[in-house]
């Protein structure tokens, strides 16, 4: 598809933007963590979520009547988890303010994604509620101290682990801070904790052991996703607040919901969706962001995506993706052109298509397991890069794998790196 954005020289650029009327008038509207005054469509996560925590408004000394139980909020990616946390947060620190007499609450949130790990982690908590963190402490004194901190404030704390999951490997740090509440029994104090987790994985649970998932999961709410009316809902209200009137297509905004409904109902794609197309619309001079800005912003953004994933996968996953993309390649070459493309394989043909490309890539390197390699399938479909459906023939069923990404756009995200290049020639 043929760039709409055109080559300017400096000065063209400059000149342009001094008298230019942009057709954006809130950009921070199009931000992902931007929070609106409401949330459509999510009313009902909202009222339970306030529900739950709640109890944290009763007046006097803390206690465990006061702590909301321990959270675990799941669902796929643009669902509106963490808008509707947030969105609660804000709420519930708004009517304590409010309150003469007002119960001692802390709410920290932090991306564990973001922080990195469990250490980072901790170190954010303590730096949110000013407890010094000088580097070089260890874990457990990090730990020390922000125990020690909530054990002097007769306080309720909420401490929100967005994206939870990328501490799985981190089972000690899980199950330390689920183990606040029983610390601070011990040292006679009325503060009290309460451990909230979001995660887009269904399967995290899978990976607790048994003692981490009966403290973390006393309740849970799973998100479902937004269906295409609600992410038209959606999208016409960040129009109107990020944009000038009478300067967005209704075309654009149906493109944008319909392909956020084929992603599966994701509204902050579909955000980020909009916030391109505009940024394409403005960079051209547009004055009206039309569908054919939305297509190009389509491309870049799904471009771009595959790329810092790619990027970032281990090996293992990276010559699965080689494998998949070479083989739908020969098997569609193999039929004939009024034959529909190949677009699936079946997992143990995948698997010995995947034992071959690893031997191409050096005949002393070791492939996974059968089992391994279902895990890493499954990781690929989370991620967005693959989909596996279970299809049952018969008397039984079969893993079928597809992309769920454009074969040459994958093909040339993998193909940065020359050594696996050299596996598509």
């Amino acid at each position: 598809m043929k760039c709409l954005t055109k080559a300017l020289t400096l000065d063209q650029i400059f000149e342009r933007a001094v008298g230019y009327k942009s057709i954006i008038i809130n950009r921070e509207a199009l931000r992902s963590d931007y929070l609106p005054e409401t949330l459509p469509h999510r009313g009902p996560y909202i009222n339970r979520l306030a529900r739950l925590w709640s109890p944290v408004l009763r007046r006097g000394t803390c206690s465990a009547r006061e702590k909301p139980t321990n959270l675990l909020i799941f669902g796929m990616p643009g669902t509106g988890k963490t808008a509707t946390v947030k969105y609660v947060k804000k709420k519930l620190m708004g009517k304590l303010e409010t309150m003469e007499k007002a119960p001692n609450v802390h709410i920290n949130l932090v991306n564990v994604r973001i922080s990195g790990s469990g250490y980072r982690t901790i170190q954010q908590l303590c730096r949110d509620n000013d407890i010094k963190a000088p580097k070089g402490l260890s874990t457990a004194d990090l730990f020390t101290r922000l125990k020690t901190m909530i054990s002097k404030t007769n306080a309720v704390f909420i401490i929100i682990l967005d994206e939870i999951d990328y501490l799985t490997e981190e089972k000690n740090f899980l199950y330390s801070m689920l183990r606040i509440n029983e610390y601070l029994s011990d040292v006679g104090s009325a503060a009290r904790c309460s451990i909230c987790g979001i995660t887009n994985s269904f399967r995290f649970k899978d990976f607790l052991d048994p003692g981490t998932l009966s403290s973390l999961g006393q309740q849970e709410i799973r998100f479902d996703p937004y269906d295409a009316d609600a992410i038209t809902n959606i999208v016409e209200d960040r129009v109107e607040i990020a944009f000038a009137p009478n300067t967005v297509e209704a075309e654009a905004v149906r493109f944008i919901s319909a392909l956020s409904a084929h992603r599966g109902g994701d509204a902050r794609w579909a955000i980020d969706l909009l916030r391109t197309a505009g940024e394409l619309a403005d960079m051209n001079g547009a004055v009206k962001l039309t569908g054919i800005h939305v297509k190009e912003a389509e491309q870049r953004i799904t471009e771009g995506r595959v790329r810092d994933a790619v990027v970032n996968l281990s090996i293992h996953h990276q010559l699965l993706l080689v494998a998949i993309v070479k083989d739908l390649r020969w098997r569609t070459q193999l039929l004939p052109r009024s034959k529909r493309q190949v677009k699936s394989i079946e997992a143990p043909s995948f698997y010995v298509k995947y034992k071959e490309v690893c031997h191409a890539y050096s005949p002393s390197f070791n492939s996974i397991s059968y089992r391994r390699f279902h895990q890493l399938v499954n990781e690929l479909d989370t991620a967005g890069i693959l989909l596996a459906k279970n299809i049952y023939i018969g008397k039984g069923r079969v893993k079928k794998i597809s992309l769920a990404v454009p074969s040459n756009v994958l093909k040339d995200a993998l193909s940065l790196d020359p050594v696996i290049s050299d596996l598509f020639k």
